[in-house]
């Protein structure tokens, strides 16, 4: 986890007028070989789950979660996840193998929290 001192572009425009001037983010790289990403996302909801409990103590009142695709340094795709543009980013804007079925994807968002594309995840939230 790495916490930003500046949001992405995707996000600085979008999230100025909801969250205004003072907000927190937490990184999640998700990027490396493939072992690295198989542990990364085996792993992924207790590291949300640290981040968010990391910007709760901090003061945040809520907290957003939002996947990036490919990554961080050259975001192409940003959604929030658990939304109605998570399902669709996953079935419609994210290329996936011919094999992979829609049922397989779900079920793989639904254990590791997170679509294997996505390249990194962030966590947003408001500080008072």
């Amino acid at each position: 986890m790495k916490i930003l001192n500046e949001l992405p572009p995707p996000f600085r425009d979008e999230h100025d007028e909801a969250f205004g001037p003072r907000r927190v983010a937490i990184a999640i790289d998700l990027t490396g070989s493939r072992i690295s990403r198989l542990m990364r996302f085996v792993t992924l909801r207790f590291i949300m789950m640290r981040g968010e409990r990391a910007l709760r103590r901090a003061g945040c009142a809520s907290v957003h979660r939002f996947a990036v695709v490919p990554d961080l340094s050259n975001p192409v795709l940003a959604y929030e996840l658990g939304s109605a543009a998570a399902e669709y980013a996953s079935t419609h804007l994210v290329l996936h193998s011919p094999i992979g079925s829609r049922l397989l994807r779900k079920l793989v968002v639904t254990t590791f929290g997170c679509d294997l594309h996505a390249g990194a995840v962030l966590l947003i939230g408001p500080k008072p």
